[in-house]
């Protein structure tokens, strides 16, 4: 299986839309119902260019590319109280997108909003360069 991940069809041309894949999975979440990032998984599996594991990759990580993360980021609660000296005290919280404790707030923040730029860099790099075990 670990050997299937890392091959390639050989003798394939590269097509023009191979260049842009990684900006449709990157930023095609921002296009309605994440039409872009569809489409950019679409030729991703098309392509022959890829690897399976990069579209694993390009697939399963963080689905929505960047604009994914505005869906489901992190965020702290935000609390109000209001009363009368002596009464009682009615606090109201109020919380938008994922809530975690404190210290895995700042870890998923990185977590979600890196990984998409961590998988647009690798896609874009082969896009450009290829696969350095396949350079002459």
């Amino acid at each position: 299986m670990s050997r299937e991940l890392l091959e390639i069809e050989d003798g394939v041309a590269r097509r023009s839309s191979d260049a842009l894949i990684p900006w449709l999975i990157f930023l095609g979440g921002a296009l309605p119902l994440g039409i872009g990032w569809i489409v950019g998984v679409v030729l991703l599996w098309k392509s022959a260019t890829w690897r399976l594991i990069d579209k694993l990759i390009g697939t399963f990580i963080l689905p929505g590319g960047l604009f994914a993360f505005l869906w489901v980021r992190p965020t702290a609660i935000a609390c109000s109280r209001s009363g009368n000296p002596g009464g009682e005290t009615i606090s109201h919280c109020t919380s938008r997108g994922l809530v975690v404790a404190a210290p895995w707030n700042v870890f998923l923040g990185i977590v979600l909003f890196g990984a998409p730029i961590i998988v647009f860099a690798r896609l874009l790099w082969i896009d450009r360069r290829g696969y350095s075990d396949l350079r002459d």
